[in-house]
C-alpha cells in the first residue's frame, strides 16, 4: 500500500512537471514568433539580399526561424528542468527560472524595435549612445528580462489553472502537431543545404611560391591625380621613387562603380554580374560564396587577415565563405551562425539567421560595454560632415604586426579610406595649406591630392618596415583602388601597381587592364592554376592584348539614416535587378549601355595612353553583341531585340 501510494505520488509529480513543461514550451513559441516575426518583417520592407525571395520562400524562412528558436528555448528549458528536477512547478522561482528564456526573447524584441523606432525617427539610439545612456540601455534591457519574467510567470500559473479546470481535451495533439511542423521544415531546410553543397575542387593548391600577399585598395583614388602617373603636382613620390621595380598598368579599369562590387570582384575574378553583386545589400550565394581568390589561398595554408570597413567592404558582410581567418576585428569563428563554421542550410536562411544574429550580438555587447559599436555607414557616407579620422594608419600597425607573429604564408587585404570623400582630412596640409579644412566644397581637389599624399606616405612607412622585418623580398604588395573618385564612374584610369619580390616583372603595361586581372595574376605568380571560374587573366601571361573590359554600375541608390546607401528597391526589378548600366572600354573610349532605357553614352578616358591599332578597336556591333553576351551568359532573361543598336 506503500509502494502504490509513493508510485502514485511520483507519477502526480511527474504529470504536474509535464504539464509546467509544456506549458514553459508554448509560452516560449509565442515569445520566438514575436521576435523572429518583427525581425523577419524588419527585413522584408527594407532593401535587402531578401528583396528578390519568392513570397513563399519568405514565409519557409519566417517559419524556420521561429522552429530554430522555439526548439532552441525549448531545449533550453529542458535542461533547466532537468537540472532542478523535483523541483520544477513546486516553487514559485522554477517558474521564473523557465520563464528567464522566453523573457530574454521577448525583452531582445522590444530592445530591436525601439531602437529601430528612435533611430529611424530621431536619429539616435544604441549605436550613438555612449557612457551613462550606454549604461542606461544596458539597464533598460535588464529591466524588461526581469518584467517579462514576472508577468510570464504570472501567465503560466493562469494557464496552469485554466488547463487543470478545463482538462487536457485532446492539448496533446496540437502540441504533436505544432511540434511536427516545425520539426518537418527545419529537416526540409538542412536536406535542401546539404544538396546544395558543394564540396569545390580548386586544382593545384600547392603554390610553388609561397610569398606573402598585401593587396592595398584606396577608396575612390584616380590615376590621374597620381604623379606616379603622370600628374604634374608629387602626390605620390615614394611611389614615384620605387616606379623602376614595379608592374606598372597603366590603363587599369575597375568592373564596377561602386565599393562592395568592385572589391568583390577583385576577390573573386568574377564579373559582378556573374556573383550578382554590385551593391549594398548584395551577398554572395551558394557556391558563389566559397569561390574565391583569399578561399584558395587559405586551402593552401595561408593565413587571411582584412583590414577594410564594415557595411560595403566587409567579406563577413558580403559572405565570404572559407575565406578569411580575422576581418575588422572579428575572427571566422566570431562570425559563425549558431557557432557553426558552415551550416548546411541554403543562402537565403543562413543570410537570414546571419542578420539575426548580427543585428541582436553587437547591440548586446555595445549596451554591457564588451564592444563599442561602430557606425560604420555613416562614416563612409559622411553623414557627420567630419566624423573621426579613418584609422587607416593602424590597418597598417595591425598588418605589420600580423606579418611578424605568423609563421605561414599571408593574404592581407588593407582597404585605405581617407580617399573616400566627400570631405578629406589630410594629415599632411601641403596642397590645401591656407584652406579652411571646415569650409571646404565636397570632393575639394586640393584636399583630395592631400589625402592621395597621405597614402603614399603610409606606403613609405609599410614598405620601410617590411624592409626593418627583413620580409620585404618574401612579400608581394599589390596597390590599387576599388573605384575612381567623385561619383564613382568606371570610365576613369585607375592605379594597379604590382611589387613582386626583388623587382620581379618590374615595367609598364599599355594594354588595357582590369582589377579582374589582379587575382589571375597572384595565383600565377604563386605557381598556381587559376581556376576556370575566374574571368580575369594573368597579367603575367604573354598575350594580354587589347580586350573589351566590362563594368557595371548602379545609377538607382537610396541614402536612408540607418543604412546609409543603398541600391533603391523602386528599381531593383528584373530583368537586370540592381545593374542599372553596363559598359565596354576599348581603346581609352567607354561605350555605355542604360540597362533602364536603353540609351547608349560614348566617353572618352582622359590621359588614355593608347597603343591601339585599328584592329583592335571594336564597332558599335560587336560592343552590342559582347555586352548581350555577359548578360545572357550570367543568365539575365531580356529580349534582346529590345536593345538598339549604338
Amino acid at each position: 500500500m506503500g509502494k502504490d501510494s509513493t508510485n502514485i505520488e511520483k507519477e502526480t509529480r511527474f504529470s504536474g512537471q509535464t504539464k509546467t513543461l509544456k506549458i514553459a514550451w508554448m509560452i516560449c513559441f509565442f515569445a520566438s514568433f514575436i521576435y523572429i516575426g518583427t525581425e523577419w518583417l524588419f527585413l522584408i520592407t527594407k532593401p535587402s539580399s531578401m528583396s528578390m525571395v519568392s513570397p513563399l520562400e519568405k514565409l519557409s524562412i519566417l517559419l524556420f526561424g521561429i522552429s530554430m528558436l522555439t526548439f532552441a528555448g525549448c531545449f533550453l528549458q529542458l535542461l533547466i528542468s532537468l537540472l532542478f528536477r523535483g523541483k520544477i512547478g513546486e516553487k514559485a522561482w522554477s517558474i521564473k527560472l523557465l520563464m528567464s528564456v522566453p523573457g530574454v526573447v521577448l525583452a531582445a524584441a522590444i530592445l530591436l524595435i525601439v531602437d529601430n523606432f528612435t533611430y529611424t525617427t530621431m536619429g539616435f539610439g544604441i549605436i550613438t549612445s555612449k557612457g551613462p545612456i550606454r549604461a542606461l540601455y544596458g539597464l533598460s534591457f535588464l529591466g524588461l528580462v526581469f518584467y517579462f519574467i514576472q508577468d510570464l510567470s504570472r501567465l503560466h500559473q493562469t494557464i496552469r489553472k485554466i488547463r487543470d479546470k478545463n482538462g487536457a481535451k485532446r492539448r496533446g495533439s496540437i502540441y504533436i502537431g505544432l511540434a511536427s511542423l516545425m520539426l518537418i521544415t527545419i529537416t526540409a531546410v538542412f536536406i535542401s543545404g546539404i544538396r546544395q553543397k558543394i564540396f569545390l575542387d580548386f586544382g593545384n593548391i600547392d603554390a610553388a611560391n609561397r610569398k606573402n600577399i598585401i593587396l592595398i585598395t584606396a577608396d575612390g583614388l584616380n590615376a590621374e591625380r597620381m604623379s606616379v602617373y603622370g600628374y604634374g603636382k608629387e602626390t605620390t613620390p615614394f611611389l614615384k621613387s620605387i616606379a623602376s621595380k614595379a608592374l606598372i598598368a597603366q590603363n587599369n579599369f575597375t568592373n564596377s562603380g561602386s565599393t562592395t562590387g568592385s572589391l568583390t570582384s577583385m576577390l573573386t575574378g568574377r564579373y559582378p554580374t556573374s556573383v550578382r553583386v554590385l551593391f549594398h545589400p548584395d551577398i554572395l550565394r551558394g557556391e558563389d560564396s566559397y569561390r574565391s581568390l583569399p578561399a584558395i589561398l587559405k586551402s593552401s595554408g595561408y593565413h587571411n587577415e582584412q583590414y577594410s570597413i564594415g557595411f560595403y567592404a566587409d567579406a563577413y558582410a558580403i559572405n565570404f565563405k572559407n575565406a578569411f581567418d580575422f576581418a575588422n576585428g572579428y575572427t571566422a569563428k566570431s562570425n559563425r551562425i549558431l557557432g557553426i563554421a558552415n551550416l548546411p542550410i541554403p543562402s537565403n536562411y543562413e543570410y537570414f539567421l546571419y542578420e539575426l544574429q548580427s543585428r541582436l550580438l553587437p547591440r548586446l555587447k555595445h549596451i554591457f560595454f564588451v564592444r563599442v559599436m561602430e557606425n560604420e555607414f555613416q562614416e563612409v557616407t559622411n553623414l557627420a560632415k567630419f566624423s573621426k579620422e579613418y584609422a587607416d594608419k593602424e590597418k597598417i600597425l595591425q598588418a605589420l604586426d600580423t606579418l611578424a607573429h605568423t609563421e605561414q604564408p599571408v593574404f592581407l587585404h588593407l582597404h585605405w579610406m581617407k580617399t573616400h570623400g566627400p570631405y578629406f582630412k589630410p594629415r599632411n596640409r601641403v596642397f590645401s595649406a591656407g584652406q579652411d579644412a571646415d569650409h571646404q566644397d565636397p570632393w575639394d581637389t586640393l584636399f583630395y591630392e592631400d589625402v592621395i599624399l597621405d597614402f603614399d606616405e603610409d606606403l613609405a612607412y609599410l614598405y620601410n618596415k617590411l624592409e626593418k622585418m627583413d620580409i620585404l623580398d618574401d612579400t608581394v604588395i599589390i596597390i590599387g583602388t576599388d573605384h575612381a573618385n567623385i561619383d564613382f564612374v568606371t570610365f576613369r584610369r585607375i592605379p594597379l601597381m604590382i611589387l613582386f619580390p626583388n623587382g620581379e616583372h618590374a615595367g609598364k603595361i599599355l594594354n588595357d587592364t582590369q582589377n579582374l586581372d589582379i587575382a589571375p595574376t597572384i595565383l600565377d605568380y604563386l605557381g598556381m592554376d587559376a581556376p576556370e571560374w575566374m574571368e580575369g587573366k594573368s597579367l603575367l601571361s604573354d598575350d594580354l592584348g587589347y580586350r573589351p573590359i566590362l563594368s557595371v554600375q548602379n545609377l538607382n541608390t537610396t541614402h536612408t539614416e540607418e543604412q546609409g546607401w543603398i541600391t533603391d528597391d523602386a528599381y531593383n526589378n528584373p530583368p537586370f535587378y540592381q545593374f542599372d548600366a553596363i559598359g565596354v572600354q576599348n581603346c581609352g573610349r567607354i561605350t555605355e549601355l542604360n540597362l533602364e532605357n536603353f540609351h547608349w553614352s560614348k566617353i572618352e578616358v582622359s590621359a588614355y595612353q593608347s597603343q591601339c591599332d585599328s584592329k583592335d578597336i571594336l564597332d558599335d556591333q560587336t560592343i552590342r553583341e559582347i555586352i548581350i553576351e555577359r548578360l545572357r551568359k550570367d543568365k539575365f532573361e531580356f529580349d534582346e531585340a529590345l536593345i538598339p543598336f549604338p
